[in-house]
């Protein structure tokens, strides 16, 4: 487990990390997936984590399906487009 910075009340972390777990929570009843923190391979949808080391917040991201990112890296390649240059292995 992360030591708390110095200056951060010690239950702060306990507090970001109850946050995460409602809007993880909020986000599936909405219907959205949750994707879990790590990012295992294979897996899609929101990805709810604490701002760690330094405590600030709660960050919302979404980790895209491995398989949509291969086809859209592939399709910017085979584009016959000059303007699909400037996007060519960025993944969009």
């Amino acid at each position: 487990m992360t030591e708390t910075p110095a200056g951060i009340e010690p239950g702060r972390r306990f507090r970001l990390e109850t946050l995460r777990d409602i809007v993880q929570a909020e986000l599936a009843a909405a219907g959205l997936p949750v994707a879990p923190g790590e990012h295992p391979t294979g897996t899609a949808g929101a990805v709810v984590t604490v701002d760690l080391p330094d405590l600030q917040g709660v960050l919302a991201d979404w980790q895209e399906h491995e398989v949509l990112l291969d086809a859209s890296r592939q399709a910017a390649a085979e584009c016959p487009n000059p303007d699909c240059e400037t996007h060519r292995g960025t993944g969009g």
